[in-house]
């Protein structure tokens, strides 16, 4: 086997257990024991990136403004 068949088949196995896993994660995806990963309607990562970015420093910072930086 030469080095180029090596390489090609050192990314054919990577590609193929990173398909596997994928497909793993998924079939065992359990709905009811995570939460859903996001924002909650109304928030805005670019407003709240310009309120914090323009806003005095004095100027209270609230927390739910906070949290939307953070993610």
């Amino acid at each position: 086997m030469t080095g180029i068949q090596r390489t090609l088949l050192a990314i054919l196995a990577f590609v193929g257990i990173a398909v596997g896993l994928f497909i793993w994660f998924i079939a065992n995806w359990d709905k009811d024991k995570t939460q859903p990963i996001g924002m909650a309607p109304g928030d805005s990562i670019i407003a709240g990136a310009i309120a914090v970015r323009f806003a005095p420093a004095t100027a209270p910072v609230s927390s739910d403004l906070m949290r939307t930086m953070d993610a």
